[in-house]
């Protein structure tokens, strides 16, 4: 199943003294960001009242570092960046400008710029959490994943207390395959949500606890997450979860409908007419149904391999065994495949829906190249297509 959650990253900013001047409290509240309680847009309009009053020097860091966090909430990064800098100015040794320059870094796809500035941030302040737990997750989207784990079990050292640092590691654990340890953690952070903690960040943590149970085929309990998080935040990483768990289970019929529920919420979401067109394709009744979805989904997506795979399956059933072939051939490139060149086991499944196409349609050495080459990199994938009735 894919994974259910993005990064995240902290975003609270430095508590401002209130300056003596004619701003007033709620000013400085709305500024700081008092409860979470602040729009992007109040806290830079509040933080600029203070910062075009009276105070000087110092004083003005923590206004600058809060008015950056509006600007990036309001994804406007330029602005974000000159204030974040403006502060590193003013407080060089505070280790939370860093923090949010970080964040400006990843969003402009910069990663090893935030790696620069969170290991600034660790120096300035080894005990600063946070500064640990964004890392980690800079690590994680960087795909280094043993790094990861490392600074977060560094920042629960520090505070293990802290529930959304145990729902990010079991995300990095369910990548390392360490499921028990993912699906332990993804329980940690549910026991530790406060009362009040909002409906979608407890979905995350079940979520995330399904990914590691359907790992372990354990899909009753995968089911049984997503129903809950489901009813919390209806959300399509989630009804996409649901759906895989239950296709595993044999519950094809269910499957669909979450994959109609997607549609639902968003008509354009090319991925969800895929899996609509996915399972119709594997329930074999609607094949003409199953067809027009995979069609739609490649007008909203043109370069996307998965509905060209999707398309090659449902064609093969439909014994159109050349059209098979020509998806299939369209999939894997799309997916990076050179003939002939190595295969991962991420296009066996192409490789072989293709070498079925070719070997059905009259070119027996061909498909049995193909079939031979998808083998060798996942057994699996001669029990994959007698699952999907081919």
């Amino acid at each position: 199943m894919r994974r259910l959650t993005g990064l995240s990253f902290i975003i609270a900013g430095l508590m401002a003294a209130a300056p003596a001047q004619a701003q007033s409290k709620r000013q400085l509240d709305l500024c700081n960001n008092v409860g979470n309680k602040s729009t992007p847009e109040q806290m830079v309009s509040n933080c600029a009242a203070f910062i075009q009053g009276k105070t000087r020097g110092a004083q003005l860091g923590p206004f600058y570092v809060n008015r950056g966090i509006g600007y990036f909430g309001l994804q406007q990064y330029d602005k974000a960046m000159a204030d974040f800098e403006r502060a590193l100015d003013l407080i060089p040794k505070n280790p939370i400008p860093y923090l949010q320059r970080a964040n400006v870094w990843l969003a402009r796809g910069q990663p090893e710029k935030a790696l620069a500035d969170l290991n600034r941030s660790i120096e300035l302040n080894p005990k600063y959490v946070y500064a640990w737990y964004n890392r980690g997750n800079v690590y994680f989207q960087m795909g280094q994943y043993e790094k990861a784990d490392e600074d977060f079990t560094a920042a629960i050292k520090i505070d293990p207390k802290l529930p959304t640092i145990y729902a990010n590691r079991a995300n990095v654990r369910t990548q390392l395959k360490r499921y028990d340890a993912a699906i332990e953690d993804a329980t940690t952070s549910l026991a530790l949500m406060p009362k009040g903690t909002g409906p979608a960040v407890r979905a995350i943590s079940l979520g995330n606890r399904a990914v590691a149970y359907g790992m372990k085929k354990e899909f009753d309990r995968a089911v049984a997450d997503l129903n809950e998080a489901i009813k919390l935040a209806p959300r399509a990483g989630l009804y996409n979860a649901r759906a895989y768990a239950l296709s595993k289970s044999g519950h094809l019929d269910l499957a669909l409908k979450d994959a109609e529920e997607m549609i639902r919420l968003d008509a354009k979401d090319a991925g969800a007419w895929n899996l609509k067109c996915w399972y119709r394709g594997l329930i074999g009744s609607e094949l003409d149904g199953a067809l027009a979805d995979c069609n739609k989904s490649i007008e909203l997506a043109p370069t996307s391999a998965n509905a060209f795979d999707s398309r090659g399956l449902v064609y093969l059933k439909l014994k159109q065994y050349d059209k098979a072939v020509a998806d299939y051939n369209t999939a894997l490139k799309a997916a990076g495949y050179v003939e002939g060149g190595p295969v991962g086991a991420p296009l066996a499944n192409n490789l072989y829906g293709r070498g079925v196409g070719r070997l059905r349609s009259g070119d027996p050495l061909g498909g049995a190249g193909d079939m031979a080459a998808a083998k060798a990199v996942k057994p699996e994938v001669v029990d994959d297509y007698k699952e999907y009735g081919i």
